[in-house]
């Protein structure tokens, strides 16, 4: 990854928790277009997946409460 790309990751994994209100809006700022798809294992009216291939880092989302529940390098996270 180049050295603008490894600093917005490392921003994301310092400052995104679990918890954190979710605003998409600041992430498509922040990191570029987004992927979103449904998760396989959870209900996708509450979880939904969010990629963005520019930091390569997919966020879960809780829907019901518009916070993270986790994130993970790569795309892949069902």
């Amino acid at each position: 990854y180049s050295e603008e790309v490894q600093e917005k990751r490392r921003w994301a994994m310092d400052n995104i928790i679990i918890g954190t209100k979710w605003n998409l809006h600041d992430m498509v700022r922040r990191f570029g277009d987004y992927e979103q798809y449904d998760p396989e294992r959870w209900n996708p009216k509450i979880i939904q997946m969010f990629y963005f291939p520019e930091i390569d880092m997919t966020f879960m989302v809780n829907l019901l409460e518009g916070e993270v529940a986790t994130w993970r390098t790569g795309k892949e996270y069902r």
